[in-house]
């Protein structure tokens, strides 16, 4: 089989900005390490590999090796960049030294706790005048969530009731310290990193040179520090996503708003409860936080849910999905609906066996779509997607029931229980990745991948593009991207674009279309204007051929998952679908036997 001239492989790494191939290292390298660009100017959230939705980035520290910067508030002291060898044997780490004030000699940055979950901060820290430090959780946190720690004999002592510490030697005198504990409220904490001078003393007069040398700070959500993730401004993350199972792909979305407030907090006094009652942060949540609600019906002879508001209004006849994760506890089944004056839209969920039930209207507009999805540990991501009738502020009502074929808003006399959290809306016909909201509605932004400026690469008379990549159907019409090539010409393709058509689940090249179910898929698309052909693999079969239409100009660009030039009133348009993927992508410069697509797509 011929090299690939480019080539994004299975597991690719990342960092802030780019993904990139993990190259082997042999005498002659194979083929262009070359990265590949990415941008999302917003967090996100991701499945992990090990099930848990997790936020991407997952380092919750912005600058977390430029202590410099002015996130970073210092304390009767001062940074030097670049002072010294990091642990990873790079000149990015910097020190932190002590002014000649009487005060605390320390460094913080904030961030925003959601209460009930726990945090980790960690911070690599080496002696350099100072060998005893204390780190501090404060604000959110208990009082006692704090924790010292000895740089020349590695040990932690006078640790808070309130925290679990841990201190590992990483080499060359550098200690990975590490702090955990639970938020106690929703708001802004502090971690404070204090010099100390003896065993428990924070406040002493600094002599002006002693200090510490300081390196990567990180925080997450959890209660294991995790691998060290680098930052700046903690935009533009690419997400490898393992919710398919074992091998990861890279997941790309389009821009969608959560308008649910109060995402998984409905014991919040804006989630309404009706002849029920709710228990905060009662069992470990899909996130792995113990953050999710018990909804308990009080046993009446009545309707028993819970309402929750959402930010703005919806408008009539768009489509807009509402989701929310749910597990059965000593019921099986609840309903999601919304109010008659809307269209009274409702679907039913079997908690026990993963299945939807009845699906209905109680007004006037038509039946929604509705699915169910397993999230591990007994969770499912509950989903129901509806056009409503009228304009205005609707309510988001789960609802407790006796069967997965319960009528609208049904009454009866349980007193049973289930598990809820990360209730979510947003404007589109099928749902996306969850995001987190408190008191207003957050946005998550697309994500793009692309590269320019990459024609040496790009076979611009003929050539391969190969694709490995998960691929989920949707019921609604729409136009979804598995990559492009292009030019630079405004509003016209240089190269090809795959995509698929209006019902959104046939791919479209080569003139015809071949529809494709919810699954992993390896796609071939080849190219050549000696032979003036076009031809579609996928899975191992010749699929579709056509005749090929001339490139209109340079070919210098991929985008993978999107469009990149703007066209027929498309930006950077057509993502992939939610749960879908990229696993693997490469390009031929040279035209490849239908033997070889037919092998490498098998």
């Amino acid at each position: 089989m011929p090299i690939p001239s480019y080539i994004l492989p299975s597991a690719p790494a990342y960092t802030e900005d780019s993904v990139y191939a993990l190259i082997p290292t042999p005498s002659t390298p194979i083929y262009t390490p070359d990265a590949i660009s990415f941008t999302r100017g917003s967090d996100a959230t991701r499945t992990a590999s090990n099930g848990l939705i997790q936020k991407s980035p997952v380092n919750l520290i912005q600058q977390s090796e430029s202590f410099d910067n002015g996130v970073w508030t210092k304390v009767a002291s001062s940074v030097t960049l670049n002072a010294t060898i990091a642990p990873n044997g790079t000149l990015t780490a910097d020190s932190l030294i002590e002014n000649t004030a009487t005060s605390a000699h320390e460094m913080v940055q904030t961030f925003n706790t959601i209460s009930g979950n726990v945090y980790t901060y960690s911070m690599y820290v080496k002696a350099n005048g100072r060998n005893l430090i204390k780190i501090t959780l404060a604000n959110q946190f208990g009082v006692n969530s704090l924790s010292y720690y000895d740089l020349v004999n590695g040990t932690t002592y006078g640790v808070g009731a309130t925290a679990t510490a841990s201190i590992q030697s990483v080499g060359n005198g550098w200690y990975r310290c590490v702090i955990t504990s639970t938020a106690t409220s929703t708001g802004t904490a502090i971690p404070y990193l204090t010099l100390i001078i003896s065993s428990t003393t924070s406040n002493y007069t600094g002599d002006g040179i002693s200090g510490l040398f300081i390196w990567g700070a990180q925080l997450v959500e959890g209660s294991q520090p995790l691998t060290y993730f680098p930052t700046t401004d903690r935009l533009n993350v690419p997400r490898i996503d393992f919710s398919q199972g074992s091998c990861p792909a890279l997941l790309l979305e389009p821009q969608r708003t959560n308008l649910a407030l109060y995402s998984d907090q409905l014991s919040d006094a804006s989630w309404g409860k009706i002849f029920s009652s709710v228990t905060a942060n009662s069992t470990t949540s899909p996130d792995g936080n113990t953050t999710a609600d018990t909804f308990t019906a009080d046993g009446s002879n009545n309707q028993h849910y819970v309402v929750g508001s959402t930010s703005g209004t919806i408008t009539s006849g768009s489509s807009y999905t509402y989701t929310i994760y749910a597990k059965k506890n000593t019921n099986n089944f609840i309903q999601l609906w919304i109010s008659n004056t809307f269209g009274g839209m409702f679907a039913n969920f079997d908690l026990n066996n993963g299945v939807v039930g009845t699906l209905g209207t109680g007004g006037t507009g038509s039946n929604p779509t509705s699915s169910i999805t397993s999230v591990g540990n007994g969770w499912y991501r509950c989903s129901m997607t509806f056009v409503p009738t009228t304009t205005g502020v609707v309510g988001l009502l789960v609802a407790m029931t006796s069967s997965a074929s319960a009528v609208r808003a049904e009454a009866n006399t349980l007193s049973t229980s289930v598990f809820l959290w990360g209730s979510q809306l947003e404007l589109g016909s099928y749902a996306t990745t969850y995001i987190p909201t408190t008191t207003t509605s957050v946005t998550r932004l697309a994500d793009a991948c692309f590269k320019t400026g990459i024609s040496s690469l790009i076979g611009q008379t003929e050539g391969v593009v190969y694709l490995d990549m998960y691929f989920t159907q949707q019921t609604s019409a729409g136009f979804r991207g598995f990559f492009s090539l292009e030019g630079n010409i405004t509003n016209q393709f240089s190269g090809i674009n795959p995509q698929t058509t209006n019902n959104g689940n046939d791919i479209n090249y080569a003139g015809t279309s071949y529809n494709l179910t919810t699954g992993r898929h390896k796609i071939a698309c080849t190219y050549s204007q000696t032979n003036n052909q076009r031809k579609l693999f996928v899975d191992g079969v010749l699929r579709s051929t056509s005749t090929h239409t001339n490139f209109l100009a340079t070919i210098d660009r991929i985008g993978v998952g999107c469009r990149i030039n703007s066209f027929s009133g498309f930006d950077g348009d057509r993502p992939l679908s939610t749960g879908s993927g990229i696993i693997a992508l490469a390009l031929y410069n040279t035209l490849l036997t239908d033997a070889q697509c037919v092998s490498m797509t098998t």
